[in-house]
């Protein structure tokens, strides 16, 4: 590739076409029509049956409705239908939401989900990624809820010639099963962690779990958290006037991921003297930090990076060293078994709390300090797997936006012209 400033040509484009003509400005409603399926009444669908019939609620996941076989036959001879490669568009809720048709026998709800039916100057991968950089005519700046046929029609596009459309379009499909590949590897290992979180742990008053390690034979106690740790909650009190650009790292609640931190682009942190001030409160390396409202029960431990933060409205358990480890605590508070505890005696009014003193009554299984090590070495090699999947989807995301940015031509300028 190759980097261009001409007008009317992206900022990147592909060596051969490097003496290639200029991207033509045309609108789509010279290119072709907006098309969408024959309306579908309530009672010519069931919640069961031959043809999946997406709605807006459903599009682009798992249809709640169906036509039978023979009113699909019937309305894809008489009225308009997409073709296989055609990118269907959202015209309300997720306005320019797109699913690129798979060709199967499925419908689609008139009017809310449309596509363009248009000539052959104009090829379906290079539509796919130019609706994901578009400014559709007309919204920019509004407050309108839905995506109407001018507003498609009217809209201006740059376009190359077909050759150099397949070509960006190949390019960018490629980067997308790329990231899919990753996604599917870390959706499968999150499932194999869940299935091995839900073995490797003894049930609710028993002794002994599923699926174990070689070499241990011991039975597990079962021991109360507040037998296991120093437990005490994070700061409930405003703080916001406390907030700065450096001091003492604040952790909040939705910080707190599956065995990890996850903090937005711009940390929060408090003024020295506040922290000082709340120093009982501050964390140590191995503190084990738990949700208290929002997706309670989810679970990470203290290092290095966040010693000497402060919880707000956090449970924080200081593990007693000779009982337990605070990789396996945490591994522990992270299973199904304890979230669903969590989640049934939490208490809060539209949101989950997870309390102080419920959190008193949870029941940890316990065994011996090898065994512990052994079993959350194993998991944190799942999360370091899961992680590197998910850090790698992330990079890929980031690659395919610069890369969109940079080779399609902006349809939008202040003047309205490009």
């Amino acid at each position: 590739m190759y980097k261009t400033k001409q007008k009317n040509v992206p900022k990147r484009r592909f060596k051969e076409f490097q003496n290639a003509d200029a991207w033509e400005q045309r609108k789509l409603g010279e290119l072709g029509s907006v098309a969408m399926n024959k309306r579908i009444f309530k009672e010519q669908t069931t919640e069961s049956g031959d043809v999946p019939f997406y709605k807006i609620g459903t599009f682009g996941g798992v249809a709640d409705a169906y036509i039978s076989n023979d009113l699909y036959d019937e309305y894809t001879k008489k009225y308009p239908h997409p073709k296989q490669g055609d990118i269907l568009i959202s015209a309300s809720g997720s306005i320019g939401r797109t699913v690129e048709y798979s060709g199967r026998r499925e419908y689609f709800q008139d009017s809310n989900i449309v596509w363009l039916q248009h000539d052959d100057s104009i090829k379906n991968e290079f539509l796919k990624y130019f609706y994901e950089v578009v400014k559709w005519e007309g919204l920019e700046g509004s407050t309108i809820k839905r995506l109407y046929n001018k507003n498609i029609l009217d809209t201006k596009i740059l376009k190359p010639d077909t050759f150099e459309q397949t070509k960006i379009g190949a390019f960018f499909s490629k980067l997308d099963n790329i990231i899919t590949l990753h996604q599917r590897k870390c959706e499968k290992l999150k499932k194999i962690k869940k299935a091995y979180l839900s073995e490797l742990f003894p049930k609710n008053g028993e002794k002994f779990p599923k699926r174990r390690f070689a070499g241990f034979t011991d039975a597990w106690e079962q021991r109360k958290v507040s037998d296991l740790g120093e437990i005490f909650i994070g700061l409930v009190t405003t703080m916001t006037s406390h907030y700065t650009d450096k001091g003492s790292l604040l952790i909040r609640n939705s910080d707190i991921k599956d065995g990890y931190f996850k903090f937005g682009e711009e940390k929060i942190y408090l003024d020295e003297e506040f922290a000082n001030q709340n120093s009982t409160r501050k964390h140590k390396i191995g503190d084990v930090i738990t949700v208290h409202t929002g997706d309670i029960g989810t679970s990470a431990v203290i290092s290095e990076k966040e010693a000497d933060s402060i919880g707000f409205a956090t449970i924080v358990t200081r593990p007693y060293k000779e009982k337990i480890t605070s990789e396996y605590l945490c591994a522990f508070l992270n299973t199904e078994a304890h979230k669903n505890f969590a989640m049934n005696i939490s208490t809060g009014d539209g949101r989950n709390n997870y309390n102080l003193k419920d959190y008193y009554k949870c029941i940890a299984p316990v065994p011996t300090i090898k065994e512990q090590i052994r079993i959350s070495k194993f998991i944190e090699t799942l999360n370091n797997l899961i992680s590197l999947h998910q850090r790698k989807c992330e990079k890929l995301k980031k690659i395919k936006k610069a890369y969109l940015s940079e080779m399609f031509v902006s349809n939008y300028s202040s003047e309205g012209n490009v």
